[in-house]
């Protein structure tokens, strides 16, 4: 009995797992980083006028673009088989 628990592998990879683990939380980190970086953009065209608002709302629109454009690669992760 003692061989055949021996030479059987374990039910979780925890290596790769933990990998999984690693690479989602750096993704959601920098997601959120992103997006507020986008949302203070948008605030500071709100209040700004002028080249500084001009370049505001491009940044701001630039983290928009890149947020639409990780979503969309998750989605084609989900239902790509």
């Amino acid at each position: 009995m003692h061989l055949l628990l021996a030479s059987s592998k374990p039910l979780v990879d925890w290596a790769g797992l933990g990998k999984v683990f690693l690479v989602s939380a750096l993704f959601a980190l920098g997601v959120v980083f992103v997006m507020s970086l986008s949302i203070m953009a948008f605030s500071d065209a709100s209040t700004h006028s002028g080249g500084r608002k001009v370049t505001s709302t491009a940044l701001a629109g630039f983290g928009i673009l890149v947020i639409l454009a990780i979503v969309a690669y998750g989605i084609y992760i989900i239902t790509a088989k």
